[in-house]
């Protein structure tokens, strides 16, 4: 499992997050009762991490550890400098990056909590 917050510690980003509604079974019986069980005790969260005028080397060390961890297979972990919680996530979404300048360039993360 890899952590993203090793890599971001020391760089400049910015933080939305979004949840979800609870993912759910509902059972329907016989009797036409329906019961309805919830699989998480939590919202599940979305983040888009906007890391902000990063050199090419920083932006560099985001996409292989990018590359090495995306998708769903791959769990890996990443504490919130806003709140000190660490959660497991996964990746989502592509890979997006424009440049600001000659020299920097703002890459965009979307990752989002696993039900681990």
């Amino acid at each position: 499992m890899a952590d993203l917050s090793a890599i971001s510690a020391t760089l400049s980003f910015s933080i939305e997050e979004t949840s979800r509604d609870y993912p759910t079974l509902s059972y329907k019986f016989v009797d036409g009762k329906q019961q309805k069980l919830s699989l998480r005790a939590t919202k599940m969260r979305t983040w888009t991490l906007h890391f902000l005028n990063q050199s090419p080397t920083q932006a560099t060390a985001l996409r292989s550890f990018w590359d090495t961890s995306k998708g769903e297979a791959t769990l890996n972990t990443w504490t919130n400098p806003e709140t000190s919680e660490t959660s497991s996530f996964y990746f989502v979404g592509e890979w997006s990056s424009s440049w600001d300048s000659p020299v920097t360039c703002t890459v965009t993360l979307k990752i989002e909590e696993t039900a681990v």
